[in-house]
């Protein structure tokens, strides 16, 4: 999906793990490369900031030999943007 959308930024809303539940798999690469069918994911670096965690990966079709630059933040602190989320996974401004 993020190749056939042109997607470069991900946005992630949840916790890998919160109240020791897990809420999300953590799917990407952190420190090495991995392979998906024809698809090459290389992590480009790491960064964190007191809000959210940027990271940057290259993704790769090994088929036509280009790549899309990702950029994934993943938020931190969703209460301190002013929103809140319900039971039901949806969220809201307040």
């Amino acid at each position: 999906m993020i190749w056939e959308h042109n997607v470069t930024i991900i946005v992630m809303l949840t916790k890998l793990k919160e109240m020791g539940r897990e809420k999300c798999a953590q799917y990407w690469p952190i420190d090495r490369s991995i392979r998906s069918g024809y698809f090459h994911i290389d992590p480009l670096g790491e960064y964190h900031m007191a809000q959210y965690v940027l990271s940057e990966f290259k993704l790769t079709d090994s088929r036509v030999k280009k790549f899309v630059l990702i950029e994934m933040i993943f938020l931190k602190f969703l209460s301190s943007l002013g929103w809140t989320i319900s039971n039901d996974t949806t969220f809201s401004l307040y």
